[in-house]
């Protein structure tokens, strides 16, 4: 007999919200990344994050852990990494790459602060604890490249959400 699902697709809609937050983010009235979208695997990320124009993000889902909670919900945690770059005109110097790195890490923190995924909540049980949001240690770099000189920033970031039952994927 067949059974009749209904999809809703919770972590696209988290994604999505990610990636708006990012792109609607403003500095003094400027776009605080040109491009931000989510990407299946960490080499699309990387390339997507590298090319065109800075500075840009691109979000690599690396996939969502569940936990049953109480009365049957799921208590999910989506985990994404951001990749996040810019692009400067001349060489940094070391602090000025640093600065950089962390603007960019602190406009993407900022952004998704600022207009979280509605669906982002604290989640967990008598043990274990999620934030709705939650950010890991950045890793930061730069690198002079044909003339082009670029500073990057990726951080980790997963999302607490909860699931009414084990059907309402």
């Amino acid at each position: 007999m067949p059974t009749t699902i209904t999809v809703t697709n919770p972590d696209a809609t988290i994604l999505d919200s990610l990636v708006a937050a990012l792109l609607a983010a403003r500095i003094s009235g400027a776009a605080a990344f040109q491009s931000a979208e989510a990407c299946i695997s960490e080499q699309q990320a990387v390339e997507s994050a590298c090319t065109g124009s800075a500075p840009r993000a691109a979000m690599w889902y690396m996939g969502t852990e569940e936990t049953t909670g109480v009365d049957n919900q799921r208590n999910c945690v989506l985990s994404a990494r951001l990749y996040l770059y810019g692009r400067g005109t001349a060489a940094l110097d070391k602090t000025s790459a640093v600065r950089e790195a962390l603007r960019l890490v602190n406009a993407a923190k900022n952004a998704i602060e600022a207009a979280p995924p509605a669906l982002a909540v604290g989640c967990g049980d008598n043990e274990v604890y999620h934030e709705p949001l939650r950010w890991g240690k950045p890793v930061l770099s730069n690198a002079d490249d044909n003339g082009a000189h670029w500073v990057s920033a990726q951080v980790d970031l997963s999302v607490g959400y909860v699931l009414a039952s084990p059907t309402s994927h």
